[in-house]
């Protein structure tokens, strides 16, 4: 019985409020950022809202960060080596040419991990409606900004 309820909990999915429902393009200031890697969401609180939105994006539209100079956060120095390493060409001679797809193929869902990290009111984010239907906005430029 304890196993079929838990079973039924983790398939049900729970509601994410979208701050814009329709996802008039914005462009924000996120905090209180969460991650989701099963469907490769971020979800995140506007600043000056209390109504958070959902967010997903391509390779793309992830940037270096910009302001922090050599005072940056430890998470914000993890994100800008994690871009570096997936924008490097990958060589088929490479012996871990798989490992360094399939890296790039997950970025995203690793650089949301890392946002969860940084501080209020860092993460910088575009976006608009994207592909509808979707219950989430499409990411057109992300990236953490100093004050």
């Amino acid at each position: 019985m304890l196993a079929t309820l838990a079973a039924a909990t983790a398939l049900t999915p729970i509601p994410v409020a979208v701050a814009n429902p329709d996802c008039a393009p914005a462009t924000v200031r996120l905090t209180s950022v969460s991650a989701e890697a099963t469907d490769g969401t971020l979800t995140g609180t506007p600043a000056g809202t209390d109504t958070p939105i959902r967010l997903r994006g391509d390779l793309r539209a992830y940037h270096r960060s910009v302001g922090f100079g050599d005072d940056a956060p430890a998470a914000v120095t993890r994100w800008d080596q994690a871009l570096a390493r997936v924008s490097e060409p990958i060589d088929p001679n490479d012996p871990n040419w798989y490992g360094k797809g399939k890296g790039r193929a997950f970025a995203t869902r690793a650089l949301d991990d890392i946002a969860t990290e940084f501080p209020d009111g860092t993460l910088r984010v575009s976006y608009s409606p994207g592909d509808r239907p979707a219950d989430w906005c499409a990411i057109n430029f992300i990236q953490p900004v100093a004050d």
